[in-house]
């Protein structure tokens, strides 16, 4: 397993570009609008008019993107239809009546699987606010006949990343708050009562210290091109997720890879499906290249007759905790139970490792504030102990 480790900065690019293209896909009018809206303040700008006040208010308009709900209530409802022994295509029509918001887009789709259509196909094109992986589980269930299965598989998979998402924001959203309000009242000072001070010392013919015509030169700059500003932070911040391929949060995802990985790993084999199968189908569904070759050379060891446990002690590059999980189920003869043990201590290991990132986020937020602040005190106290020390 000496190729384990280095999984956790391997796929993290790959993570980010089908994030973003996930995103441009979905939520494209938003984007479109935020470009719309850059526009229109570079044409006020233009015009001579202020426009600081205006900026952040529609970017956060422009970009924020919501979180849907809508995808996982259909979902939900559509599985208890087939689960009640409707066909797919009752399924969906009944499911319009419960959802009359949808009501047009589930006939359209209704019709277009009549005519042969898969059902992944037809709901990326008719309900675009669904998620690619969500297709990709639907295309998945398709293929073996077991759509219902999957789908509860994905909405169990769904439920514990809502709840640790929630446990993270919760975690950070109180430092957070205060490092927003420090911030903006820390740039207000800068860009504002800075300047009223030092041209006041400035009246009484005094020069001002090194440092305080840096930082004033610095926030000057900041406050006239501060659009530019706010780009090239962004850009430097994606760039860097990108190349060095990994997040502050890296090591979460991919003990969240290895939780949808087990979960349909149990749930196929439960199922009646071979382990190698149920290893390439999760790791289709999750779509990473180095999963899906790591899934294929273990099955094609197993069927020259390598087993699973020597096959995985060769190396792999699937989730470590994955791994761990498929051995231990291979000694004990018993690969479903196996896997639920491992996805409920996972998600305590997850929980403690999601503590500890979010405390590191609190620290560098407070050391943030504390800097920021400092720098801002300093700046604007050596102008008073310069005329102190002249009088």
């Amino acid at each position: 397993m000496g190729n384990v480790s280095s999984n956790l900065s391997d796929g993290g690019s790959n993570r980010m570009i089908n994030r973003y293209i996930d995103i441009l896909s979905r939520y494209r009018k938003r984007i479109i609008g935020g470009i719309f809206c850059l526009g229109i303040l570079s044409i006020v700008a233009e015009a001579g008019a202020s426009i600081t006040p205006l900026i952040f208010l529609l970017l956060i308009l422009s970009f924020w993107i919501p979180k849907d709900r809508g995808s996982i209530k259909l979902i939900s409802e559509l599985m208890a239809l087939l689960n009640t022994g409707y066909t797919l295509t009752e399924s969906l029509e009944l499911l319009g009546h419960y959802q009359p918001q949808y009501k047009k887009s589930l006939a359209r789709i209704a019709n277009d699987v009549r005519n042969g259509s898969g059902l992944a196909e037809a709901c990326k094109r008719r309900l675009r606010f669904f998620p690619s992986i969500l297709i990709r589980v639907i295309k998945e269930g398709e293929k073996r006949g077991a759509l219902p299965l999957f789908l509860k598989t994905y909405l169990d998979y769904y439920n514990l990343e809502s709840s640790f998402s929630r446990a993270i924001n919760n975690a950070i959203a109180y430092p957070a708050m205060v490092f927003g309000i420090c911030f903006f009242s820390g740039c207000i000072m800068l860009i504002f009562v800075l300047p009223a001070f030092s041209e006041m010392f400035a009246s009484f013919g005094k020069d001002l210290p090194l440092m305080t015509r840096v930082t004033m030169s610095l926030f000057g700059l900041a406050r006239e091109y501060l659009i530019i500003f706010i780009l090239l932070i962004g850009i430097v911040y994606l760039l860097k997720r990108i190349i060095t391929k990994r997040g502050f949060f890296n090591r979460l995802q991919i003990k969240l890879d290895a939780f949808l990985l087990m979960l349909f790993t149990r749930d196929i084999v439960g199922d009646g499906g071979s382990l190698g199968e149920a290893l390439t189908v999760s790791a289709r569904i999750q779509r990473y290249k180095k999963y899906i070759k790591a899934a294929d050379s273990l099955s094609n060891k197993v069927k020259n007759g390598t087993s699973w446990l020597d096959s995985l002690k060769q190396g792999s590059a699937l989730p470590p905790d994955l791994v761990t999980a498929v051995a231990s189920g291979s000694v004990a003869g018993d690969m479903p139970k196996t896997l639920g043990l491992f996805i409920f201590g996972l998600r305590e290991q997850y929980s403690i490792q999601a503590n500890r990132s979010s405390r590191r986020v609190e620290f560098a937020l407070i050391l943030f504030n504390i800097l920021l602040w400092g720098f801002i005190i300093i700046s604007m106290y050596l102008p008073i102990f310069g005329m102190a020390g002249n009088i």
